[in-house]
């Protein structure tokens, strides 16, 4: 089975709109079409932007977000990561280090750019999606 960890970025659109390819994704990993990987940190800052980007009340951000983290495995990563300009998506690489993933998902432009990072390849949630239909 696909290992995944999918990037803050995935969790925030498809818990913000109900309809899309990041929604699609988190329905996938729901129903355990593939393992869903996260961290401490990545579920920390989703709940941080529902909470201050988009105004959720902590009962709706506890409740959505209790929902996801229900069907991911949270990995705690040893190995610290300085690789991205942007050192908050470093965490997204670590914790694909940790849970030896196949995949991260994610619309972040620069991990997207990587491309490729020890053994995970780094894709947008369509092409995910497209390679699940495609097993």
């Amino acid at each position: 089975m696909l290992r995944c960890v999918i990037d803050t970025n995935i969790y925030v659109s498809g818990l913000q709109f109900p309809r899309g390819n990041p929604r699609s994704l988190l329905n996938r990993a729901e129903v355990g079409e593939f393992l869903a990987f996260t961290s401490a940190p990545i579920q920390a800052e989703t709940e941080r932007i529902m909470l201050e980007k988009f105004r959720w009340s902590r009962e709706e951000v506890a409740f959505a977000c209790g929902k996801l983290w229900r069907f991911c495995e949270a990995v705690q990563p040893r190995v610290k990561v300085k690789t991205c300009d942007d050192p908050d998506d470093d965490k997204v690489l670590e914790c694909a280090l940790e849970a030896n993933a196949d995949y991260i998902v994610s619309g972040d432009d620069d991990l997207l750019r990587l491309g490729f990072f020890k053994g995970t390849n780094i894709v947008r949630a369509r092409a995910f999606l497209d390679l699940l239909r495609g097993q």
